[in-house]
């Protein structure tokens, strides 16, 4: 059996897809004659970047520059699909020039919102494109084609594969991935014939049983899989993999001979995935109520430290990896304290990023910085504590900002989101959220603030109403996307809008965080807050202020408040701070009262109800931005948000 596995826009290319990789070798290891992985989504940011004019800033940006933008840019209304779907719906989707009009509206607070032209450029190639990738490969030699579908690749996935039909192609034609779970695999089978079969979830069994069945010249049911029989659309029950020990490695040959046949991108450019683990080690006790991520199965499930680090020996020799990026969820302590131990014994001098659950304290983020994790992404998406409760997350706003500290002082830079617009918050959430931003500007920024949107698989999705949703319905730019009515959209796409009613208009709020935020991130490396414990003119304590929203410059520091500083660089209720004050130096409570109030106005530490965090880092454990940034350099590694695993 001879099969190809296309990984279509969008993609991004510094980074191999490790679903297919994975799928690649199971088909090997069921008797698959042959498995190519076709990275089309290299195909087309060269195609783009060709097309650019040379007056355009991106034609003269780095290859993975004009990708990440052009990737975003995508993103917004997924109009990434829009591009694609237009080849398939030609006369029932908007023209590029209704396109353009509806998108300037939608995307005028992006970031890359200048490129907007480069963005229509790709467009208007989209059907050249395909084209070319209907003449690249003769498909024929193919007894199946399967087509993955993450993030923004279901239009572009679709495209071709109608394409590949049209051009008469008689072998079978599959999707997989996030975007085709559950009944979302049969609606796509109801709307689109060409597509013969649709994997639920993680395929690894019944992709691998597949193989072995079409192999062995054998039809029938397969566990997981939706197909059409003469009953209609039906699908076996599905089997998750129970231990992770027992998948194959990966097979990223196809990866890297793309890379080296055209080199676009550098292997000190990638942000290469390992996969840790499954499921969700919080979400299994408490699933957060935003998040869709793992489907029906939110089981947690781990490879074994000593695998995680064969696997990346392995990977370091073979293919000269410098920087890896976790697809985990949120790795678990579990599985990084013992891996840290393999570190200290055999170390790998590469870099990581991975996603964490954010209640860690100064010690346990060193570790992941001594280990090489030089990104990290907290899982924080709110300063306001009741809001964290909503959304069931298991944390409060000051150990949230205690984690951003804690990272800011270790040189980690920390990737996170502000998230509003939930049933239950008020108006205080906001104020709230308002009052500390000048404070931590010393700290990472956050690089999105959005309101929440319901996924599929979500607990907001799954019980809209009874945590507050109302008029659950389809985000409305899918009326854009796909040409068809309410019904079928609402079977078919993974993200809706909704009503609550809370008594407030919170849209002047989220506009001042929005600029905030956007001017923070312009101004993130000019200042710092510092704890200089001689740092006073008469070699007393002092805080070292240079923020953009203070510049205070040097504050010496009372004993009083020097004590306060020290016994709240982790969070600490009032009662706590009172306690230890009065012990050592028989402070009143009305001298700790004024002293904490002095201390806040300054915005050096923040207050959360009744409970305290000094914002200053510590002097003999802070590094500059300088550092950070030239840590960056060398690796040269953008963003990577870890992917959810395409077919597997």
């Amino acid at each position: 059996m001879r099969i190809a596995l296309v990984s279509m826009p969008w993609r991004r290319p510094n980074n191999a897809a490790i679903g297919l990789g994975l799928l690649k070798a199971h088909a090997l290891k069921q008797g698959a004659e042959r498995c190519d992985v076709i990275y089309a989504n290299d195909w087309w940011f060269r195609f783009v970047k060709n097309r650019l004019p040379e007056s355009s800033p991106l034609a003269r940006a780095s290859y993975n520059e004009m990708a990440r933008v052009i990737s975003e840019l995508a993103g917004v209304m997924h109009a990434g699909e829009w591009m694609f779907n237009r080849d398939l719906f030609p006369e029932a989707l908007p023209s590029i020039e209704e396109f353009r009009e509806i998108f300037t509206r939608a995307a005028d607070t992006n970031p890359f919102f200048s490129h907007i032209d480069d963005f229509m450029i790709a467009a208007e190639g989209v059907s050249a494109f395909l084209t070319e990738c209907e003449l690249a490969l003769d498909w024929s030699q193919y007894d199946a084609i399967g087509f993955s579908a993450v993030f923004y690749q279901l239009g572009p996935s679709l495209a071709l594969a109608h394409r590949i039909r049209r051009r008469g192609y008689r072998g079978e034609l599959l999707f997989g991935g996030p975007l085709c779970e559950g009944d979302v695999g049969k609606k796509l089978l109801e709307l689109f014939p060409e597509i013969d079969l649709v994997f639920d979830g993680e395929a690894d069994t019944s992709f691998a049983r597949y193989v072995n069945a079409r192999t062995k010249g054998e039809g029938g049911e397969l566990p997981g899989v939706w197909a059409r029989s003469p009953d209609g659309i039906q699908r076996a029950p599905h089997e998750p993999l129970a231990t992770m020990d027992d998948l194959p490695r990966p097979d990223y040959s196809d990866f890297f001979a793309e890379l080296d046949r055209y080199g676009p991108v550098r292997r000190s450019e990638l942000a290469f995935p390992i996969e840790g683990s499954r499921g969700c080690w919080w979400g299994a006790r408490h699933h957060c109520i935003f998040c869709g991520l793992n489907g029906a199965d939110m089981s947690y499930r781990a490879k074994t430290p000593a695998r995680i680090h064969s696997e990346l020996t392995d990977l370091i020799a073979r293919y000269g990896i410098t920087h890896f990026a976790f697809t985990d969820n949120i790795v678990s302590p579990k599985v990084m304290r013992p891996l840290f131990d393999i570190f200290k014994q055999e170390p790998l001098n590469v870099t990581f990023h991975a996603e964490i659950k954010a209640n860690l304290n100064r010690r346990q983020v060193q570790q992941y910085r001594d280990a090489g994790f030089i990104y990290l992404q907290p899982g924080i998406e709110s300063l306001s504590s009741n809001v964290l409760s909503i959304m069931n997350k298991g944390i409060t706003a000051l150990d949230n900002i205690a984690c951003l500290k804690y990272c800011r002082e270790a040189g980690i830079t920390a990737f996170w989101n502000l998230l509003h617009a939930f049933p239950g918050e008020s108006e205080q959430d906001y104020q709230l959220t308002l009052r500390l931003l000048p404070a931590l500007v010393h700290l990472n920024p956050p690089e999105v603030v959005t309101a929440m949107r319901l996924t599929r698989f979500s607990p907001s999705f799954d019980r809209s109403e009874e945590l507050g949703f109302r008029n659950k319905r389809p985000a409305r730019f899918f009326h854009y996307v796909f040409p068809f009515d309410e019904m079928h959209l609402k079977d078919l796409v993974n993200s809706f809008e909704y009503d609550f009613e809370d008594g407030f208009d919170r849209k002047a709020y989220v506009k001042q965080i929005e600029e905030f935020a956007a001017r923070w991130r312009d101004e993130r490396q000019t200042g710092h807050l510092v704890y200089d414990p001689c740092g006073g003119k008469g070699g007393g304590s002092a805080l070292v202020d240079s923020r953009y929203t203070r510049r205070v410059d040097v504050h010496e520091l009372t004993a009083l408040e020097n004590l306060i500083i020290l016994v709240t660089d982790r969070p600490v209720s009032c009662d706590a701070v009172q306690t230890e004050c009065a012990r050592v130096l028989s402070a009143s409570e009305a001298e700790v009262a004024l002293a904490l109030d002095r201390l806040e106005h300054l915005l050096f530490i923040v207050r959360e109800g009744k409970t305290y965090l000094s914002l200053a880092m510590s002097d003999d454990k802070f590094i500059p931005w300088q550092a950070i940034a030239a840590i960056e350099q060398i690796n040269r590694v953008p963003f990577h948000e870890p992917d959810e695993l395409a077919f597997a």
